[in-house]
């Protein structure tokens, strides 16, 4: 009877400590996830502010805006992917959603990032 009640407190601890372990992990995880999205609106304001900056009657105005799209939209990519890859080693699932921005009246999608389980 000892030993039964000694291996139920063992595995009610266990099972205690493997919760509390995956509640850090999901917390750092979610830090991780909340930095990466201040990162991307950050550079969204930089891209808006360096558009803002062009002259629109400039010729290659539209090529301009269009390179600082692209580029925006690739390093906010790269940016969501990385700490997707990061949420996943750690077990937790971490997915991009879809917001569009407009710079110089051409629509661009980027991809920040949430955790849906935690």
């Amino acid at each position: 009877m000892k030993s039964k009640i000694t291996v139920a407190f063992f595995l009610m601890a266990f099972l205690l400590i493997s919760q509390i372990s995956f509640s850090a992990v999901t917390g750092d995880i979610i830090s991780a996830v909340e930095r990466a999205n201040a990162l991307i609106e950050s550079m969204v304001s930089q891209a808006i502010q360096t558009v803002s900056n062009l002259d629109e009657n400039a010729r290659g105005y539209d090529r301009a805006v269009k390179a600082i799209g692209e580029a925006l939209v690739m390093k906010t990519s790269k940016i969501s992917q990385a700490v997707i890859e990061l949420a996943e080693k750690q077990g937790v699932t971490a997915v991009c959603y879809d917001v569009e921005i407009v710079l110089g009246g051409q629509t661009f999608i980027i991809d920040p990032i949430r955790v849906i389980d935690d």
